[in-house]
């Protein structure tokens, strides 16, 4: 019975995933499409229909070594897509303004200016924590930040490359991430939040895998990596609460352990912010990074309903790949109560349409959903390993 009741739960977790892929890929398809035909539902429907057929259609003809090759042309494929795209579009042209804030920060930055004080090509502030930009400078000074949006597909497929699960769900995670159009919005617009997801899952994966011989080094390394994550974007928060929750629940570690991993993460936290705050104390207190990301979405009594739910997520995993669950969950819920507290507030055009509310902020979840998924293989059976 226990182990009919785990196959259910792990089904309904599978199909509660997709349906959270799907639903924002139809949001981008609805906003985006609506531009440029009159046609757009039924496009959206098309889509959608695509990405279903992918999921739910057996590989049966391909072996093993066929996918992996399949997999490495794909992402090849991928590659030299996104490289004509960043010679092609112009970010001059682009509304979204994610490039433009990562070079207007690290422009301060090199005239000893306050870094927080700085100004996109459209009038907003620099959002994200230290590290963002830190992790962004490399593509900054190569003058192309496209580069480091496209990384999300290369690490999330190295990162499926560790997991045991059958190589056929895996190509079928590649080929509905190729296929979204979330994907090649964020490569167009030099957009990172699929980046940034990726990153705070690889820290979560290494965080599990240390277990159950959770030694000094390793205990050091995670504090370091959720400190330095920590510091992108505090929507993580959600993430480290449900896994360290969890950990702490199941005895992965004890509570001196998960003291000593809170203090260096708060450590290294701090310690990112000094190179920027040195100097402009009176100018951090006034503009920082809390205070723009805190005032950016809604009140902050809705923002601590999902903290706290993620104490309550934590506690309701029963495995580690329940986290990625919970987590995707989490970020799901926050976003769409971000969208629907706007769309209440002010209407559906303006919040929607008009791109007051910013649905890229649905895709900080869609990393954990996939791994998820590929976790929870229930859809899929084994493809022929001859």
């Amino acid at each position: 019975m226990q182990k009919i009741t785990q196959f259910f739960n792990a089904k309904l977790g599978t199909s509660m995933c997709l349906f959270i892929f799907l639903f924002i890929n139809t949001l981008f398809c609805v906003k985006y499409f609506a531009r440029y035909t009159d046609f757009y539902v039924i496009a959206t429907l098309f889509v959608d229909f695509i990405l279903v057929f992918f999921f739910y259609t057996n590989f049966r003809v391909f072996n093993k070594k066929s996918l992996a090759i399949i997999n490495y042309l794909l992402l090849v494929i991928y590659v030299i897509f996104c490289v004509i795209i960043f010679q092609v579009v112009d970010v001059d042209s682009l509304q979204v303004d994610r490039w433009s804030i990562i070079t207007s920060f690290w422009e301060n930055f090199e005239k000893g200016k306050y870094v927080y004080y700085a100004k996109s090509n459209v009038g907003n502030y620099p959002g994200p924590m230290p590290f963002y930009y830190i992790l962004a400078y490399p593509f900054y000074a190569l003058k192309e930040l496209g580069y480091f949006s496209m990384l999300c597909i290369p690490l999330f497929f190295l990162l499926l490359s560790y997991i045991k699960s059958a190589v056929e769900i895996k190509s079928k995670v590649l080929l509905l991430l190729l296929v979204s159009p979330f994907l090649w919005w964020e490569i167009m617009c030099r957009s990172n939040i699929l980046l940034n997801s990726v990153l705070v899952l690889f820290s979560l994966v290494y965080f599990f895998n240390s277990f159950p011989n959770f030694s000094i080094k390793k205990m050091i390394v995670s504090g370091i990596l959720f400190g330095l994550l920590l510091s992108i974007r505090n929507v993580f928060a959600i993430a480290y609460i449900v896994a360290c929750v969890y950990a702490l629940k199941s005895r992965y570690v004890s509570f001196y352990q998960m003291l000593i991993l809170g203090c260096i993460s708060l450590l290294t936290f701090a310690c990112t912010f000094v190179p920027f705050i040195y100097g402009h104390w009176k100018d951090f207190l006034v503009v920082n990074p809390f205070i723009i990301q805190g005032s950016a979405l809604m009140p902050f009594a809705y923002t601590l309903i999902f903290i706290l739910l993620a104490f309550v997520f934590g506690l309701r995993c029963k495995s580690p790949k329940d986290v990625y669950f919970y987590i995707t969950l989490d970020l799901f819920l926050c976003i769409l109560t971000y969208l629907i507290y706007h769309i209440v507030n002010i209407g559906f055009e303006s919040s929607f349409i008009n791109s007051i509310v910013d649905i890229s902020y649905f895709l900080f979840c869609i990393p954990f959903a996939l791994f998820f998924v590929v976790k929870n293989p229930i859809h899929v059976q084994q493809t022929s390993q001859e």
